[in-house]
């Protein structure tokens, strides 16, 4: 490929190192944390750490890893340029070429999220030389389960910036504020039967529609200018066969229910289902929809249910995780968004159009002003993503500015 300009050289070495995830058929995040790594490691003036991110536990995560660079001691840092490592798995449909340029615009998986922001910082340390009181952390896994973030934070309490830039967000649209997200398992046990006497069981499913149904209004209720979203992500349903299952099998801590794929002890014809399992995707608009508030919601409609029939439905319910939701002081952070705007225009991303961005986690320990903006593109997560030249190298030159006022 012919460039003329290294950031978009760069950018293309980047773009050719895969870095999906292990259980989607990918090679991991290790390849591309060690050529970043190796990228930083130029600017002597930076100290850089590879970290294999581990679990709550303490128990490695195979195949995600933090990149860390700090100009002097972390817990000094003022400024913390950050984005994720990671793509998202190959799609079909691609009807250009990977790794060309093409109308001003460059195509690849990751070109815009967010191997082009990750790629205009690099270029800019060099640009700028020794600075003081600037930390990167290009981090892992910002697509499932927030392992990379949330690691970095329970390891390094103590690097806490007043601003940050992350260079994930909507293609030249300043995110300043977005909203939370919960996710939530709930597991219905109910009682089967034959379907002609619907008395003689406790249907799961209808359970589940319910409370599924009732807890997607209250969340409506409470929505706030930021706006609430509900979404069941996934449902599965049926009668579990006892002859197929194990000794000793227990539904409330065996149930074969999950998120891939319905179980093979599914029975469906002539049975009264007894047993029921949801992913729920919430998105707090406030402080006013929580995983608690969720669980009451649904505790009070299954209850609902229940009332007056021979036979009950129970329910477990389990929090995978909840994240905040986080608006940025717009006085606070006013002086970096102007930095930018050759990149973004003024326009900002409303958050209620916005998914969750999991520096939120540095907010809140913290309080650090994070603005999120990536360069102009197209498609990101999709086929024929790219990103626009001309916003690159624009938003190349707008992090020279930035880190310029931190020039030692």
């Amino acid at each position: 490929m012919q460039t003329t300009d290294p950031v978009l050289s760069l950018l293309n070495e980047l773009c050719r190192v895969r870095g999906y995830r292990v259980d989607k058929g990918g090679p991991g995040e290790r390849a591309i944390a060690e050529r970043v790594a190796d990228e930083l490691r130029k600017y002597p003036w930076l100290t850089v750490s590879v970290e294999e991110v581990q679990d709550e536990r303490g128990v490695a995560c195979p195949g995600f890893y933090n990149v860390l660079a700090f100009d002097g001691d972390p817990s000094e840092v003022d400024l913390l340029v950050v984005g994720h490592l990671d793509t998202v798995t190959p799609s079909p449909g691609w009807t250009k070429p990977e790794y060309v340029v093409e109308d001003g615009r460059y195509y690849a998986l990751g070109a815009i999220d967010t191997r082009g922001g990750i790629a205009a910082a690099i270029d800019a340390i060099g640009n700028v030389g020794p600075t003081k009181r600037v930390g990167y952390l290009f981090y892992g896994d910002e697509e499932v389960g927030f392992l990379g973030m949330q690691e970095f934070v329970r390891r390094h309490p103590e690097i806490a910036p007043k601003f940050g830039l992350s260079v994930c967000g909507g293609g030249a649209e300043a995110y300043l504020g977005w909203r939370g997200c919960v996710e939530m398992e709930f597991l219905f046990e109910g009682i089967s039967g034959h379907a002609s006497r619907p008395w003689s069981g406790a249907n799961a499913a209808e359970a589940l529609a319910c409370v599924m149904e009732a807890v997607r209004l209250a969340c409506v209720r409470n929505a706030t200018p930021m706006g609430t979203a509900a979404n069941v992500a996934a449902v599965h349903v049926g009668s579990l066969d006892a002859t197929a299952m194990p000794e000793g099998f227990d539904l409330s801590r065996d149930c074969p229910l999950g998120k891939q794929q319905a179980p093979s002890v599914l029975n469906v014809a002539n049975k009264i289902p007894n047993a029921g399992w949801a992913l729920l995707d919430v998105r707090p608009g406030g402080e006013a929809v929580s995983a608690a508030f969720i669980e009451r919601v649904a505790r009070e409609a299954l209850a609902g249910w229940n009332a007056d029939r021979k036979h009950a439905v129970t329910l477990t319910i389990h929090v995978n995780f909840e994240m905040p939701a986080y608006l940025a002081d717009r006085e606070r952070i006013d002086w970096l968004f102007k930095l930018f705007n050759p990149v973004h225009e003024g326009r900002v991303s409303y958050p209620g159009r916005t998914g969750f961005v999991d520096v939120t986690l540095i907010s809140g320990l913290h309080g650090t002003q994070f603005m999120c903006l990536a360069p102009a593109g197209h498609n990101a997560h999709a086929a024929d993503e790219c990103v626009e030249i001309i916003s690159l190298i624009a938003y190349r030159d707008a992090t020279i500015e930035l880190l310029s006022r931190y020039k030692a």
